[in-house]
């Protein structure tokens, strides 16, 4: 998760990874809350900072969605996003993965592109996990039956 989108010109955005970076100040806070007594002022106190550390995750997470999703929508006509099996990769790779996961927030990214490009008049098109793309010729759109071993071809148009 250390690149959070490859864009069609070659550019990689690197992931900003919010949560990931506050956790120890999150963890070291929380614990101090967890160690006052139950409704005293100084708890209280402690609650608000704890949730002024959410708020700040947040509206960081935000931001760069915000700041991202716009500079694809301003400077691409056609957005082009793939329908990714997120529950899938969340069994398949292990708790800190899923976290980070999370902390990118993929669907809201896509809402927000779809809206972003929508409002603009650009083109919104989700591709399907399982659309064979290296299989189909960019000339004449056919698609070619290929074995996996198999990386290049040679389509009868030319």
């Amino acid at each position: 998760m250390k690149v959070f989108a490859t864009l069609s010109n070659g550019v990689q955005v690197k992931s900003p990874l919010s949560f990931a970076k506050a956790k120890a100040k999150l963890k070291y806070e929380q614990r101090i809350l967890s160690r006052r007594t139950k409704g005293s002022n100084r708890k209280n106190k402690q609650k608000l900072r704890v949730a002024r550390l959410h708020g700040k995750i947040a509206n960081q997470r935000s931001d760069f969605l915000h700041k991202f999703t716009n500079l694809v929508a301003n400077n691409f006509d056609v957005i082009c996003v793939e329908t990714l099996d997120i529950k899938g990769m969340q069994q398949k790779f292990g708790k800190s993965f899923n976290s980070k996961l999370a902390d990118v927030s993929i669907s809201e990214t896509v809402r927000q592109l779809e809206y972003k490009a929508n409002w603009k008049g650009k083109q919104f098109v989700r591709i399907d996990k399982w659309f064979p793309s290296s299989k189909l010729c960019s000339q004449c759109g056919t698609i070619h039956q290929m074995p996996l071993s198999q990386r290049a071809r040679n389509c009868s148009c030319g």
